[in-house]
Order: C-alpha cells, then structure tokens, then sequence
C-alpha cells in the first residue's frame, strides 16, 4: 500500500508542477461570458483529467487476476463518461442528446457487468428489504442519472464539489478499509489545492465521471452489506439531491427546461451576502453533517427532518432579504 501511496504522490506532483501544459493540452476552458458565471478569466476544466489520471493509475495497481474484467470496465466506461463530458465541455452539448448518450453507456454498462445492478432496497424505517426483480436495471439506471445531476447542479463554487466528493471517498474509506479510497484521497486533494487556487474547474467532464464512480463505489459497497440500509446513502446524497430536485421544480414551475442552467443555487444565493470561502464552508456543513448526526443519533429520522427544515429556512430566509433589497 505504502509503494502505491507513493506512486500516485509522485503522479500528482508532476502533474501539479505541469499543470499549465497538461491545461492547455486538454484545451477546455470556462469563460466568463454568462452572467451566472461568479469568475472573471477563463479557467481550465481540466480538473477531472488530474482525477481521472489518478484513477485509472489506482485501479491499475489494485487490480488482480480475479477482479481484472471488472476493473478493466470500469476504467473504460470512467473514460467514456469523462468523454461526454468533455465534449459537452468543449461544445455545449443539449442536455437532451447528452441525458442519451449517459443512458447509453448506463445500460451498457450494466447489461456487461450485472453485479452493479441494484436486486433489492433495505430500508431500516420500513423493517424490510424491497426486492427489485426485474425493476432492477431501471431503477439502477434511475439512480446514475439522478446522481449525475445531483452532482453537476452542486457544482459551482471553488471547493464544494471538491470538498464533498472528498468526504464521501474518506466515508468510504472509514467503512470498508478499501485501499482504493485512501489513493483517490491523494488526486482530490491535489485537485482542490488547485481549484482554490482559481487554477482549475472539475468541469462537466470531471462531474459525469466522478458522479459514475462513485454510484459504482456505493452499489458495490451496498451490495456487499457494508451500508445498513438505502437511507443511510440517501442521506449522504441528501444536499445535491435536495438540490436538484428544489432547482428542477421551480424551473418547471417557471415554464423553463430544467435541464439548463441558472443562478438559483442555493451558493448563488448565499453570494449575495458572504464571501466565496464562507459559502463553500456552509454548504460542506450542510452536506457532510447530516450523516455525521445520522449516524451519532442511531439513524434516527428527525435528523433528516431536521435538515430539510435548515436547508428550506436558509432558502428562504434569504430570498426574503434579496426581494426586500430590491424593493
């Protein structure tokens, strides 16, 4: 373990200490041109080819004789998701055409490696285990593609992305003592020493093949009994889902595509009265606490309650201040 800790170190150091040419290799920039961007030059999107890099590295040097097909599927459709993101980088994509091509390669990649098919839900408040049956693949499809919005509408200020993605692998990590976690440590915090640093963006193409291995991470790990029930995912997805779905009701609400872009976030709305790093703080307490309480409070559900009354009061509290402003 200590041999790959130092490979993947050395990995990121030359690409830390490269990073301008490896930027410009990749040639995805953001640039500020909408009014919904919060920064004023362009910024590489290539902070998922640092993670990316790093994975396929990881997952080479895990890799044995009896996980090797499995490991070789997943680095190749981690790639092919971080293609379509790129393009959609590169060209800016219709969600409609781009929401296919993910379903694509989801169903492809499930009908070639079944045992990432969800079978059956454990849920600790209903006492018992729904069996899936021949739902399964759908409901698995279901819960990639919510994700991967999830994630990409959480996406948006140095940091958050990062942060969370971050604690979600040490959650891992802490729960399975998997090697795999503790070397995706390593490219994630070099990834946010450069995100902080205005260096670089996760980008689309980082944030659809992040959301895919980490769905990977959590059936794996859900089907080998690792999480006592559905709900304890549920809730460390509680803050980009909750997200998703607040942003995608008020933009059908509005008559608007809920697949595009705006900004009603909930950190486009807290910039109006901290500053970047105070926000980024905020939304880690809000997405990393939940399950900290969850699980001190043995699963309990006013936790969840509890959360959802916070994240709805800061919502509207400062919409309420925003439209008093205006007036």
């Amino acid at each position: 373990m200590v041999i790959n800790i130092l490979i993947l170190l050395v990995l990121n150091v030359i690409i830390l200490r490269n990073n301008k040419k490896i930027f410009e290799f990749a040639g995805i920039f953001d640039y500020p041109i909408e009014k919904r961007k919060i920064h004023n030059n362009p910024i590489s999107l290539s902070g998922g080819l640092i993670i990316l890099l790093s994975f396929i590295i990881s997952i080479i040097l895990i890799t044995n004789d009896k996980n090797l097909f499995e490991n070789s599927l997943i680095i190749f459709f981690s790639i092919s998701f971080y293609l379509i993101g790129y393009f959609d980088d590169k060209n800016n994509i219709k969600p409609l055409k781009k929401t296919i091509l993910n379903i694509f390669l989801i169903i492809l990649f499930l009908l070639l490696s079944k045992q990432f098919i969800l079978s059956d839900l454990k849920s600790i408040y209903l006492n018992k285990t729904i069996q899936l049956e021949n739902y399964g693949i759908l409901f698995t499809m279901f819960c990639f593609i919510t994700f991967l919005n999830a994630l990409n509408m959480y996406d948006g200020i140095n940091g958050q992305s990062g942060i969370y993605i971050l604690f979600v692998i040490i959650y891992f990590f802490v729960l399975t003592q998997k090697e795999i976690f503790l070397l995706m440590t390593i490219p994630i915090l070099f990834f946010l020493y450069m995100n902080f640093k205005n260096k670089c963006f996760l980008g689309n193409s980082g944030v659809t093949f992040v959301s895919f291995i980490i769905l990977v991470f959590f059936i794996d790990n859900y089907k080998q009994g690792y999480f006592s029930s559905v709900e304890e995912i549920l809730v460390i997805m509680i803050l980009p889902g909750i997200e998703m779905i607040r942003l995608f009701f008020f933009r059908i609400l509005k008559s608007k595509n809920p697949f595009y872009a705006d900004n009603f976030h909930i950190h486009h709305l807290l910039l109006n009265y901290f500053n970047p790093l105070k926000v980024v703080t905020i939304n880690s307490f809000l997405a990393i606490s939940p399950i900290i309480f969850y699980k001190i409070f043995n699963y309990s559900y006013l936790v969840i309650l509890c959360f959802l009354i916070l994240y709805f009061f800061l919502i509207f509290y400062f919409k309420l201040i925003l439209l008093n402003r205006k007036l």
